[in-house]
């Protein structure tokens, strides 16, 4: 009788186990998925940050450029001595290249 008692509190203690080490791995992974979304948290306005700064650069640049292509500035370039040596290409001078609907050029 006492081997079955032994049996059946060892089979009791292994059972405890694997129920201790399954809930343990399951609060793990529970705290390991809340730290990964603290992290985020974290990072979150950091990127946005770095997300605005990049659109305020970007229209920084196309007013430059918008500014830069302006039609009087254009003409202003071509009155200085540096550039007065370019021109209007002639009509003959001119490739036109036509593009198909599937984006390939011809």
């Amino acid at each position: 009788m006492k081997s079955k008692k032994k049996q059946s509190f060892y089979s009791l203690a292994i059972r405890v186990a694997i129920c201790l080490c399954s809930v343990s791995f399951v609060v793990y992974a529970y705290i390991d998925q809340r730290n990964h979304l603290t992290e985020l948290k974290r990072v979150i306005p950091q990127v946005e940050k770095e997300g605005k700064r990049v659109q305020e650069e970007n229209a920084a640049l196309q007013y430059e450029i918008d500014r830069f292509r302006d039609p009087r500035h254009l003409l202003e370039l071509a009155r200085q001595p540096q550039h007065r040596h370019l021109r209007f290409p002639s009509s003959e001078e001119v490739i036109v290249v036509e593009r198909r609907s599937d984006g390939v050029e011809e």
